[in-house]
């Protein structure tokens, strides 16, 4: 079915929500299932020497694929004045986004539904030529189109009408050379495809055909996407690719054709218009070759999921990108390159907040810079731009690299892992309120525990060190042994931190916290093997505790040299909120293995539903402000009626009387509160000793106003307020 004149559309939006889609598919398809009925229809619209490509070999059902959100953020709809200042391109942008956010609280079945979306879907996002193409399969056209025309109605960006080859689509001018055009056709009686892409306005017929899928290409992508598939055991449910060969080819497709073969024309300079001078520089230095001999040794970015697996609101996943390398000495120069990771980061997601590991020997710098350098010397290019940068590569001097990597000659690792950032509350009678040991950090009547482990790997660490204490005066009289030592810095004394510093074999480590220093005594046992590259771990169970009490230290007076600003205190208690729903762990590797460099990240992530309240709005409260330090400053007295009014009293900044007063009326939808004033009045100057002014209207500007709720405690809520591009956050306590 084509688009009519009454389905007013527009689809920036919907390249968020295919995106949002592909980050939340939460199942594992059977990578058996390759019956013809389950395979992606939209494979053979696509040519095989497509740049870029990701999407979904098989279709995905969506109920297989719950989605998933951490809960509602702080947006508000925009005023004129702010439209006015995006533009509508952006701020239908904005409408979209904002539509997809509310939908994304609904759960699957209203996304559906909402977006005409059918159970199983399909998609694909990549090139035809240059230009970007979306392709999404539908079951209910009017559905998606609803979504669109209410976003061109709030922004005012309106779409022209386009007729080609029979084919009726919208068009979105985008600055004065492009447009984005939409098309929805019929593949059969209950399937409906949605395409968008960005063209220039100047493309090729033959273009449009493509993008289109009006004529299918002389060799599609499939074979090319299931060998990727294939080769490397992913899952069906997205697999992506770039295409480095395809790329250079592009940039050195012809740019001056005779009418007839317009349709072989550069699709850079199509796209970005004619006197693009980058591509035109390269084409004149005859730069082709060049670049084609360099994308041989490194061909394609391939990525894919390994595992994605379900179970009920946790998520399991293995998902890898395997940048390919052809040159044999270059993999063999980074293999040498490898380190060692140490198990407390290895193996430690369940232990620390955060790890991070670089195994790296740092002995092979030097060399690999002269091996890099003196392949480029002594390479023959006809391209001006790659002499160019031959030339100052040739200017480096590799010697100087090596004086400076010979500090830490020897060194194969370096990790560190925070293990524990926490507040303890003590005896406020107690003496003792100085630091003591493992790391404790007192003060009256709390203390701050810190757990951290710092090690560094070597041939022989003590030497290492003492390299270093060439360099950094203040630790040259201390001499690493097996006996841990603590380090007496005026800087750690004054946050009453305890580190201690030992050797555990070939390791030297620093620490401060009983557990670093139990986890530092399992490096004795553990041999210096090359097993990796880099590491990084995050535990978010443990984190959400840790950020916890850092929010409580930042509210504590005492503990403010810099007091922290009321936006990022509200901001901070937000991303909070948030964190708190979420327990699991996050791990990445990055490793040199025979077919490239291999980038991994495993997760293991819950997602604990989001509390629904039942706000009971009416009642009398005490209300309070935020203000900087995160400390909550006595604002005022509010009543809000059961009949939908309510009575707002500002507080004088002495306390000893009101300064201003407030009626509105007022509305609860879900978790926002509506609010519309309705009269107003207040003190001559905000001074008690002035009569209140008459009653009056509010200015139109501050009559309608919108508040998001949150839950505090028990007979307590907050308000989140957007004023003039900043955050404030009203609390209420009931009286």
């Amino acid at each position: 079915m084509c688009i009519s004149k009454e389905c007013d559309m527009k689809n920036y939006g919907f390249i968020l929500l295919i995106s949002l889609l592909a980050l939340i598919q939460t199942s594992v398809l059977s990578a058996n299932d390759s019956s013809s009925d389950n395979i992606n229809p939209f494979l053979k619209l696509i040519p095989a020497e497509t740049i870029l490509f990701s999407g979904n070999t098989q279709l995905l059902n969506l109920d297989d694929y719950p989605l998933f959100s951490l809960g509602q953020s702080f947006n508000t709809p925009l005023d004129q004045s702010e439209r006015d200042a995006m533009g509508k391109e952006l701020s239908f942008l904005y409408e979209l986004y904002m539509d997809l956010e509310a939908t994304a609280l609904q759960g699957n079945s209203f996304l559906q539904s909402h977006y005409g979306l059918p159970k199983n879907i399909a998609f694909a996002l990549y090139t035809i030529g240059v230009s970007p193409v979306l392709k999404i399969s539908l079951e209910n056209e009017q559905a998606f189109l609803d979504v669109l025309s209410q976003a061109e109605k709030k922004s005012g960006f309106e779409h022209q009408n386009g007729d080609f080859e029979s084919q009726k689509y919208w068009f979105y001018p985008i600055g004065n050379e492009h447009q984005l055009i939409v098309a929805i056709q019929k593949i059969d009686e209950d399937k409906k495809l949605a395409t968008l892409a960005l063209l220039s306005n100047t493309s090729s017929d033959t273009h449009k055909k493509s993008v289109l899928g009006l004529t299918l290409p002389e060799q599609s992508i499939e074979d090319k996407v299931t060998k990727i598939q294939n080769d490397n055991q992913y899952l069906p449910l997205s697999i992506s690719f770039i295409d480095f060969k395809a790329l250079v080819k592009s940039l050195f497709k012809p740019t001056n054709l005779t009418a007839e073969a317009q349709a072989e024309k550069n699709p850079w300079l199509e796209l970005f218009g004619d006197q693009e001078a980058f591509i035109l520089g390269l084409q004149a230095s005859n730069c082709e070759n060049d670049f084609m001999s360099l994308v041989q040794e490194m061909p394609q970015l391939i990525a894919g999921y390994k595992k994605y697996q379900v179970e009920g609101q946790r998520v399991i996943m293995d998902f890898e990108a395997l940048l390919e390398l052809k040159n044999h000495n270059v993999k063999t120069e980074l293999d040498r390159f490898r380190g060692f990771i140490p198990n407390y980061i290895s193996n430690g997601a369940q232990d620390n907040i955060l790890a991070l590991g670089m195994g790296v020997n740092l002995s092979q710098i030097s060399p690999f810079f002269i091996y890099v350098t003196q392949a480029v010397r002594e390479s023959t290019f006809q391209c001006e731009q790659l002499k160019e940068i031959q030339k100052n590569i040739a200017q480096m001097n590799p010697l100087m690299l090596a004086m400076v990597t010979g500090v830490v000659d020897g060194v194969h690792g370096i990790g560190f892992a925070l293990q524990n950032f926490s507040m303890v509350e003590t005896d406020e009678n107690s003496d003792n309120q100085s630091s003591n040991s493992n790391g404790m950090v007192q003060e009256a009547s709390k203390k701050f525990e810190v757990s951290s482990l710092i090690s560094l790997s070597a041939d022989n660490p003590l030497k290492v060190w003492q390299m270093m204490a060439a360099f950094v005066p203040q630790i040259a009289l201390i001499i690493p042994s097996e006996t841990p030592q603590k380090l007496n810095f005026p800087e750690l004394d004054a946050m009453n931190l305890e580190v201690f510093i030992a050797t555990k074999g070939q390791h030297l480590v620093l620490y401060s916290g009983q557990q670093a220093e139990e986890m530092s005594r399992s490096l004795l046992d553990e041999k210096m093997v090359v097993n990796g590259f880099f590491q990084e771990t995050l535990n978010y169970t443990h984190l959400t505790k840790a950020l916890t009490d850092v929010r409580h230290m930042l509210s504590q007076p005492e503990n403010n040299q810099e007091l922290l600003p009321v936006e990022a205190c509200i901001y901070f208690d937000e991303t909070l909120n948030i964190m708190s729903r979420l327990s699991g762990f996050i791990d990445y590797k990055s490793d040199f293995i025979d077919r490239g460099w291999l980038n991994l990240l495993n997760a293991d992530i819950e997602l604990n539903p989001a509390l629904k309240y039942d706000y009971q709005l009416a009642g009398k409260y005490e209300t309070y402000y935020i203000k900087d330090g995160c400390q909550l400053g006595k604002d005022g007295i509010e009543e809000v009626l059961e009949d939908g009014t309510g009575f707002y009293q500002q507080y004088s900044d002495d306390g000893q009387c009101f300064i201003f007063e407030t009626r509105y009326r007022w509305t609860q939808l879900s978790e926002a509160m509506n609010l519309q004033y309705v009269s107003e009045r207040s003190r001559p100057e905000g001074v008690c000793a002035n009569e209140f002014d008459a009653w009056a209207i509010p200015a139109p500007e501050y009559v309608n106003d919108t508040c998001q709720l949150r839950n505090d405690s028990e007979g307590a809520f907050s308000c989140l307020y957007q004023w003039d591009d900043e955050m404030t956050k009203s609390v209420y306590k009931r009286i």
